[in-house]
């Protein structure tokens, strides 16, 4: 970052070219981070488990598209889709739901842990 800085400086690139290559590696390093969560989430065993990764492999979306369709923030769509989450936001569960065409339970369900006693 700092040589497009020195670059940009030296009137070598132009303002666009500096902010363009400062988004990408910003971007980069958020993917990076919210990959290494993600890793660290699926370890977790999770009796409600968000299918919004299944539902993109079965229809062939990127994630890019994804965002497109919904309105929802990328990060949220990357961690949603590897299942990485606690929670979802009734926006969020609203704009996958209209931009998807799918229905809560389509994007959401119940898996039983064998481990966990009943009351």
């Amino acid at each position: 970052m700092k040589l497009f800085v020195n670059m940009y400086l030296n009137r070598e690139v132009n303002i666009s070219i500096c902010q363009h290559v400062v988004h990408e590696i910003i971007l980069s390093l958020v993917v990076q981070n919210v990959n290494m969560l993600c890793k660290h989430f699926r370890r977790i065993r999770m009796s409600v488990r968000c299918k919004l990764g299944d539902i993109m492999k079965q229809r062939g979306l990127s994630n890019k598209e994804v965002v497109e369709l919904t309105g929802v923030s990328r990060n949220t769509i990357t961690s949603l889709a590897a299942n990485a989450t606690k929670r979802i936001d009734y926006d969020t569960l609203e704009g996958l739901c209209r931009g998807l065409d799918v229905t809560p339970g389509d994007l959401i369900e119940y898996v039983p842990d064998n481990n966990t006693k009943t009351p």
